[in-house]
């Protein structure tokens, strides 16, 4: 189980270094910024949203969980390990 964890994190931050390099930041994780307070239109959740400053502070924990900067850009130390194919 731990390889595939090891394996798992080495992908999700291989292709958000990649999506970096290209452009991508904080500003495209948040899709309410796109869409301003959009509710779901039916369903359990109708009428539903998540206010942006909720959606933010989601942001900041899963960037700290992934032990990226705040913008959502994981660090350069990480890379030689997360390139590497040996465990």
């Amino acid at each position: 189980m731990a390889e595939l964890e090891r394996i798992g994190e080495r992908i999700v931050n291989l292709e958000r270094a990649f999506n970096c390099r290209e452009g991508i930041s904080r500003k495209d994780d948040n899709p309410s910024l796109a869409r301003p307070a959009r509710t779901h239109p039916d369903g359990p959740s109708k009428g539903m949203h998540c206010p942006p400053d909720e959606l933010n502070a989601m942001l900041d924990e899963f960037y700290d969980l992934r032990g990226w900067t705040r913008d959502g850009i994981p660090p350069r130390s990480g890379w030689p390990r997360w390139a590497s194919t040996s465990p």
